[in-house]
């Protein structure tokens, strides 16, 4: 299991930081409700966060398929090195690139909310229950990273 600077601590991070912007927003939204011509905001992050985390299972897959093994093919015991396969490998698995620092939340103005005769189209009790439900993803969240945390401590604890 990867607790340790692993790709759920990863990936809970990038989430907390999607639901913070899109808190941000909601509450732009909900004190512009009645600014005139207003349009609301929200943020997509959830499809770009489910991508990265495709790519980085690819990459993984890719490396426990295609690792490069201790062979030794001499009485010095070299590594078989296979120039082409490295090459491949390389390109394939792009070792040098964390799909995680890619992630940038997305803004965009929802034009499918009905609007009022002033152009806004804020409705205040949807502003208010998506502000509920994001509030509960982040809570949900920073529990799980608190369980993760004390876990550790507890480790670390009984190791020492």
């Amino acid at each position: 299991m990867d607790l340790i600077g692993g790709r759920y601590l990863d990936i809970s991070e990038l989430a907390l930081d999607g639901l913070s912007q899109r808190n941000r927003i909601l509450a732009s939204n909900i004190a512009n409700a009645n600014t005139e011509g207003y349009q609301r905001i929200d943020v997509k992050f959830e499809d770009q966060l489910a991508e990265i985390i495709k790519k980085d299972d690819e990459n993984k897959n890719f490396a426990n398929q295609n690792s490069l093994k201790y062979v030794p093919t001499s009485s010095d015991a070299f590594l078989d090195w296979d120039k082409n396969f490295l090459q491949e490998t390389q390109q394939k698995m792009k070792f040098n690139q964390n799909p995680y620092k890619d992630f940038a939340p997305e803004l965009y103005s929802d034009n499918s909310s009905a609007m009022s005769a002033d152009g806004n189209n804020v409705n205040i009790e949807k502003e208010m229950v998506e502000l509920t439900k994001n509030g509960t993803k982040y809570t949900v969240l920073t529990d799980i990273e608190s369980k993760i945390y004390k876990k550790i401590e507890n480790i670390l604890k009984s190791s020492g």
